[in-house]
């Protein structure tokens, strides 16, 4: 509900005076062909005292009708302009405006401008750079040999690069671009495109970089950067086309992995798309490692900007899980053929670049040599499929296609979820068309709209060429069957119920609240039966489920016991079974879980824990199914597991009656698969079997496993001998379960002061926020608004999320200090709202949400944040509401009953469940965690 509020706010379109929306388009009746950029920095904005830089431009442009003025965005200070036709006559100018809000500038002219002539725009402007945050033209510094650097750097998507030069700031709007800089001494110049050769000497202070004209592209996509950063040279890109990796010279041996993979790649994609990097005529291709980078990366055509952590790696000291880093890496370079040659006509259609880029960085790198044993097929469902079908089963989702206007409306198709359904949406398309086929359509449609721009109808009416007819539905051509996924919010449950020897499939929305929705989809089905030679394995669409309709499978049970549908999850959606096939299935788990592939293992445990959060199925249902998770061992269906769990310790509390009871259960289930693994002599190159191993053990180890707790505590004691894949695990659990907590947390706060790798800053927060000391926690807290502390403002939210996320004291410790010091908070961290909301979606007790209503009633928090908040806190009651629907269910699960003896009333558990705790037990813990944090 908190996101629906909050995106409520955001996309209320501006209203002027006279009560009419404003508009934020430009017309669409001019076509900019050229633009000559000339900029100019002076020396003390690298002082960190100037902000104002100089422009001069020139853009050459067309009108596509006959019309009397033109539009363009401009947020600077304009100081002088020429309007010239075939440029040499002048353009009589009539009028000329600015509105503030849309940053649209209008020239009318006193004559008709002609669509047959060439028009160009000359002006001198200047422009600020921005010190608050790091978009548009920006500065930021970093601290090098004891010194302060300073630098600047540009991020123009979406909407920013109006203000770096007036221009067409839309991304149908692309031209070529020549851009040259004057900039102090001593710094290195980077652009889009390669230099042209030579930099000359202004004078003694200056000098002067002209950069080749580029390809055609959107202005978002223009960048630069002015810096001491260094850069390495890795090998060429086909014909030649040098590839470097750019970094502060500190960091320049954690460029290694960067570089010998990145070329690795742009190979593979070359070969995947018939269309070599070269034929873009930038002439270079930069990855570059920007210090205190806000943003995780961006796609700048041939300059690619990255936090240091998504694309440095440090082979001694990062574990194998940052090493993910390089997973970064590649959706930038993919951007290369999804985003930036062809380009959306305008924001709306954002999910088709973010898709087909997000798809590609696990379709392709799975292709590269070295990430066969990644397994990325694998891991795209746990990674991208599953947590887009969770965000988009609350009732906020939205469309992955939907309009939008005003830059704020604009920035909202940037999120991770449209990253992620666009990729499951582009990995579902390519299994009803075909791998290969798919393939050929891909290398079909790119050199079609190569420097153009392009709608969702033009992607799939050309992929539509290379898929046999049948394999579409009768009534729908392949555009008709994917507007059904990304015009509509949300997705399908697809109920499956035995009639006899045939089975019928029906569709609704699915949905957490289980609203009313009629909402319907032309649902791809595959399917597995018992007798199928090729068990899982055929991705090709049997049978379509069609809006309005139902389906059904005839006689497909005469000579098969059971049938699982969604052949390796390649569809998106969920699978409900009637109750005899879910036995069948149950019992097929119990006895040769190994008979179902692992990905439908994997679907399976997290389409029966969803449907229980749903209230679809009771939750005691929903463990006697994935109870065989017992004799499991692999990693994916663990991992959805123990993110399905980890969601609802959090909903009930970890210290709970059934919290605990619950915690109990997952330490039975994960014996196996945790005594299975060895904290020795780890392969550091088996990334699934470390990632498993973290998984795992980190579960066991919070959960108090007593072999896991002496590991850590014994390592912690030790340190300077952990493994560095193995630091997460024994920095937080040594200190969770230390003999002497401050000692330890003293420890570790001491690394802190002297760690200068992002990688391993972040280990450390995390594992600080471990403790259970309430007062430590609240020291540490109180650490991240201390200006002269070691945690920089950018680490502030990591703070507070690794202690209320560590443990329910972390919680209460994060509740009480921000309860007594939100003021205090706010003023160091402008957004402190987005902490408040994050803390109470781990509220789990009355109480609880009673200090935060007294906070929001003490007057301290401005209307605005009053209104969100308040939200956060209905959606944190209808929680606890939700809690107390699905809590006599779990008690009687784990059979909590009171018995009457000669010795009086007593409360046990049933063995039936095979729980360690007894009921008076678990009293006992509850109330000794509420005396510990009372006594605290």
């Amino acid at each position: 509900m908190k996101q629906f509020l909050i995106l409520l706010i955001v996309l209320q379109p501006s209203i002027a005076d006279d009560d009419k929306p404003v508009t934020y388009r430009l017309l669409e009746h001019q076509k900019p062909e050229r633009y000559d950029l000339h900029l100019e920095f002076k020396k003390d904005l690298f002082q960190g005292t100037g902000t104002e830089f100089t422009g001069n431009l020139t853009i050459d442009f067309k009108v596509m009708r006959t019309v009397n003025y033109i539009q363009f965005h401009a947020p600077v200070l304009i100081k002088s302009k020429e309007f010239l036709d075939n440029k040499t006559l002048k353009v009589p100018i009539e009028s000329e405006s600015y509105d503030p809000v849309t940053h649209i500038y209008t020239i009318t002219a006193k004559e008709k401008l002609n669509y047959t002539h060439n028009y160009t725009l000359r002006m001198e402007y200047s422009g600020n750079i921005n010190t608050k945050d790091m978009t548009g033209v920006y500065r930021s510094s970093y601290v090098e040999d004891g010194s302060t650097e300073y630098f600047v750097g540009t991020h123009f998507l979406p909407t920013f690069a109006r203000f770096a030069f007036p221009c067409f700031d839309e991304p149908k709007m692309k031209a070529t671009f020549v851009i040259s800089i004057v900039y102090p001494k001593g710094l290195t110049a980077l652009s889009n495109a390669v230099g042209d050769g030579s930099i000359v000497e202004v004078d003694d202070d200056y000098e002067k970089v002209v950069f080749k004209e580029t390809p055609v592209m959107s202005t978002h996509l223009v960048g630069f950067l002015l810096s001491k950063l260094t850069c390495s040279q890795g090998q060429n890109i086909t014909n030649g086309v040098p590839y470097r990796v750019c970094s502060r010279k500190e960091r320049v041996e954690d460029r290694v992995l960067a570089l010998g993979l990145g070329p690795q790649f742009m190979e593979r994609m070359e070969n995947i798309t018939g269309l070599n990097y070269t034929d873009h005529l930038l002439g270079k291709l930069d990855q570059v490692a920007v210090p205190g980078y806000k943003s995780r990366y961006l796609e700048n055509w041939g300059l690619n900007a990255y936090k240091e952590a998504s694309l440095l790696w440090n082979i001694k000291e990062s574990s194998i899980t940052y090493r993910n880093v390089v997973m970064d890496l590649f959706l930038e370079l993919a951007h290369n053929w999804f985003g930036n040659l062809e380009t959306v006509v305008w924001w709306d259609y954002t999910y088709l670049n973010l898709g087909f880029a997000k798809f590609y960085q696990y379709h392709a790198t799975a292709q590269i040599d070295e990430f066969t044993k990644w397994e990325l097929g694998n891991q795209f469902v746990v990674d991208q499929l599953q947590p887009s079908l969770v965000l988009d089963a609350l009732p906020s989702s939205s469309a992955l296609s939907y309009p939008v206007q005003t830059p704020a409306e604009i920035l909202t198709k940037f999120d991770e979820f449209a990253f992620s359904k666009g990729a499951s949406v582009v990995r579902m398309a390519q299994h009803v068309i075909g791998p290969q086929n798919f393939q050929k359509g891909i290398r079909y449609f790119l050199p079609i709209y190569n420097g153009s721009n392009i709608m969702p109808i033009y992607v799939w009416n050309k992929l539509e060429v290379f898929i046999p007819r049948e394999l579409l539905p009768r009534t729908k051509n392949l555009n008709g069957v994917m507007e059904n996924w990304t015009e509509k919010a949300g997705y399908p449950l697809v109920t499956v119920t035995v009639k006899g020897t045939n089975v019928l499939l029906t569709q609704e929305r699915f949905l957490y609240s289980r609203e009313e929705d009629f909402t319907e989809w032309c649902i791809p089905i595959t399917y597995t039966l018992s007798k199928d030679i090729d068990k899982f394995q055929n991705t090709t669409t049997k049978v379509w489920l069609l809006p309005e309709t139902s389906q059904t499978l005839h006689d497909i049970l005469e000579d098969n016991d059971w049938l699982i549908l969604n052949n390796q999850q390649v569809g998106y959606y969920r699978v409900n079974y009637d109750a005899v096939l879910w036995d069948k299935i149950k019992q097929l788990l119990f006895t040769n879980h190994t008979a179902i592939h692992v990905l439908n293992r994997v679907q399976i445990v997290d389409d029966v824990m969803n449907l229980a959060r749903a209230q679809i199925l009771n939750y005691s249902y929903a463990f006697e199914i994935i109870k065989y998770l017992k004799e499991e061992t692999e990693y994916y269906p663990w991992y959805s597991a123990i993110k399905n769990f980890n969601y609802l310790l959090i909903q009930l509390g970890e210290d709970s009656i059934p919290g605990i009871a619950l915690s109990s259960m997952i330490l039975d289930l994960i014996q196996k698969v945790y005594r299975n693994l060895s904290f020795e002599d780890v392969d550091p190159d088996d990334q699934i079997y470390i990632l498993k191993m973290l998984l795992v053990s980190g579960t066991a180890c919070r959960l108090g496993e007593e072999a896991c707790v002496d590991y850590a505590k014994t390592k912690f004691k030790a340190r300077t001998s952990v493994d560095k894949n193995l630091k997460s695990i024994v920095y937080c659990n040594g200190l969770r379960h230390s003999d002497d907590v401050i000692s330890g947390w003293n420890s570790l706060w001491e690394m802190l002061q002297n760690e200068v790798l992002e990688s391993e800053r972040e280990t450390i927060i995390e594992a600080l926020g471990c403790a259970k000391d309430v007062a430590v926690l609240k020291f540490y807290l109180d650490q991240s608004v201390n200006s002269s502390s070691a945690i920089t403002l950018e680490e502030l939210p990591k703070v507070w999320m690794a202690v209320y996320g560590s443990s329910p004291e972390g919680v209460d410790a994060a509740l009480d200090y921000l309860y007594e010091n939100f003021t205090k908070l706010a003023t160091t961290y402008p957004t402190a709202t987005s902490i408040l909301v994050s803390l109470i979606e781990r509220l789990s007790r009355a109480e609880q949400l009673e200090k935060v209503q007294a906070l929001v009633a003490s007057g301290h928090l401005e209307s605005s944040v009053r209104a969100v908040v308040q939200s956060a806190l209905k959606a944190a009651e209808e929680k606890l509401q939700w809690v107390g629907s699905v809590e006599e269910d779990l008690l009687a699960y784990f059979k909590v009953t009171e018995t009457t003896t000669e010795e009086g009333t007593s409360t046990t558990t049933g063995s039936a469940k095979k729980l360690e705790l007894s009921f008076a037990l678990i009293t006992l813990v509850s109330i000794l965690v509420q005396l510990d944090l009372t006594c605290k």
